[in-house]
């Protein structure tokens, strides 16, 4: 099979899961929906792999939103996050 052929069928599964996701209850499409999203950060960087099976999620992650999206609000942090971070004792703000 030709590379541009097992592109396209690999493509079509994403959308045949993504399509899936949304006949499950809505805690669930989040979660659904995340682990596409790391699937697909997974396939596009996967030279982000830590040293012996320690995953670097969050940066994979990072990368794919501001590389393959225009989410306007991919640099905000929600008040759920933020509360987390005050009541742990460490708020960080602004890029890392």
């Amino acid at each position: 099979m030709a590379i541009q052929n097992e592109i396209d069928l690999f493509f079509k599964w994403v959308e045949d899961r993504r399509v899936e996701i949304d006949f499950f209850r809505e805690s669930y499409r989040y979660i659904l929906l995340m682990v596409l999203l790391d699937t697909l950060s997974n396939c596009a960087f996967p030279s982000l792999k830590g040293k012996k099976g320690e995953y670097r999620n969050k940066e994979r992650f990072l990368k794919l939103i501001n590389k393959y999206s225009n989410w306007k609000y991919k640099d905000h942090v929600s008040l759920m996050q933020l509360q987390y971070l005050i009541n742990q004792g460490r708020p960080r703000f602004g890029p890392r």
